[in-house]
């Protein structure tokens, strides 16, 4: 079976890879200049660094449709524990979403219908519940550098089944890049909850 065409005789763990992607825009100096890119924001495996428009042919990105179709748990466990443990307490995971809107057509294979961005982790609080990712104030006192890279790769995605879209950061409204490109998406999709 083609990795890149799931069907519903072939139902993968999750259809996160083949419909959704979490881009970061902030990385840790040691992975260079690329977007951090997973198929979800709770996934904590392996991730595909570079341009969302190489991702589809990486061999990074195959791998984890290739666990999602062989039900490859020791892997999933380690990746999909989020999800896995919202289900054990009869909770509806981001898994189990993703699922349904497949199954009702809502979202379509092959496209990105889920987008998570999060441009950089410039924010101007230390809230308690956050980490050095997500706040450079945090990251300052714990002295992690990080840079920012140009989103100008973001503008390239087919938005034209963009079905949800979270902006997350550090804090967007502090990222003029940030609000620039929410402006290009709304012109490119009808469809999105932003």
């Amino acid at each position: 079976m083609d990795i890149n065409t799931p069907n519903f005789r072939a139902v993968p763990f999750c259809y996160a890879p083949w419909v959704a992607a979490n881009i970061r825009g902030t990385i840790d100096l040691q992975e260079g200049n690329r977007f951090a890119i997973t198929p979800c924001c709770a996934w904590t495996g392996r991730r595909y660094y570079g341009s969302p428009a190489d991702m589809e042919k990486s061999t990074t990105w195959n791998a984890i449709k290739r666990d999602m179709l062989d039900y490859n748990m020791p892997n999933l466990l380690d990746s999909c524990g989020e999800c896995i443990e919202e289900e054990k307490a009869n909770l509806e995971s981001l898994r189990l979403r993703f699922q349904k809107k497949v199954y009702n057509g809502w979202y379509k294979i092959g496209y990105i219908n889920w987008l998570d961005i999060r441009p950089s982790n410039l924010c101007n609080l230390k809230c308690i519940i956050c980490s050095a990712d997500s706040s450079s104030m945090i990251a300052k006192e714990e002295k992690k550098y990080y840079k920012n890279i140009p989103l100008d790769d973001l503008y390239n995605i087919d938005f034209t089944h963009l079905k949800m879209l979270k902006i997350l950061g550090g804090e967007p409204t502090l990222q003029g890049n940030a609000l620039e490109l929410i402006d290009h998406i709304a012109k490119k999709t009808t469809m999105c909850d932003l």
